[in-house]
């Protein structure tokens, strides 16, 4: 009686074949275990050079800063559905600053008079001016969000389902509005008279005058 002994080669090829592949990849993990303390990676940084861009002479003082935190509550109502089903409302906490700054651009010799004998100094500066609004991106935040059913399934199929810029610019706005209702540019000028007034008395002058005025619309053009 004949039997056929391709099973049995196959099997026993297979069972070889698969033996030696697991002796590679037991040997291949006890190489690396013995070699591991070797083997070390490097980061490689490949950003290009910084490119100068600008450089600019600062001849600004600011002399004040405010500090604000404003809530932001923005509601989007769509008509004849109630907010359940759709809409969105958010309450948006903006933190961020406002500075009041005297220009020194107009300090020109002529408008700083002091006598020969020391006795007294007159310096002439524009008016404090203010800076726009900027909002803390770190420390501002999205403090509760709610929206409608159809906007959250109509979020599921967006990349940004949510825009929070729109917050930034109207907490910038309501900060730079407060700050204008403030008494920053008093405080301002008063910081710069005394920074102006302790430095040209430690020169030797027994009075020193700070005055502030207007700024012709002319120059102020040309300052850029």
């Amino acid at each position: 009686m004949k039997t056929d002994r391709r099973p049995r080669s196959f099997t026993a090829l297979a069972l070889v074949s698969g033996a030696m592949v697991g002796a590679l990849a037991v040997g291949a993990t006890l190489g690396l275990r013995l070699w591991h303390p070797k083997i070390t990676t490097k980061i490689v940084d490949r950003t290009p050079p910084v490119t100068l861009q600008q450089l600019r002479d600062l001849a600004e003082y600011r002399a004040a800063t405010a500090d604000f935190e404003v809530l932001v509550d923005t509601e989007q109502d769509v008509k004849y559905l109630p907010a359940a089903i759709a809409g969105e409302r958010t309450f948006f906490v903006g933190i961020g600053s406002v500075d009041a700054i005297i220009d020194f651009r107009v300090l020109t010799p002529d408008r700083v008079r002091a006598s020969a004998d020391r006795s007294t100094a007159v310096i002439v500066l524009p008016h404090a001016h203010l800076t726009a609004a900027v909002v803390d991106a770190q420390r501002s935040h999205v403090a509760a969000r709610n929206r409608g059913l159809a906007n959250r399934l109509a979020g599921v199929f967006s990349d940004r389902p949510t825009n929070d810029e729109p917050l930034f610019v109207a907490a910038g706005s309501k900060m730079q509005a407060a700050a204008e209702s403030t008494e920053l540019r008093q405080r301002a000028e008063r910081n710069t008279a005394d920074m102006l007034g302790s430095l040209v008395r430690s020169l030797g002058y027994v009075s020193v005058t700070v005055r502030f005025e207007d700024v012709p619309a002319s120059v102020a053009a040309a300052w850029g």
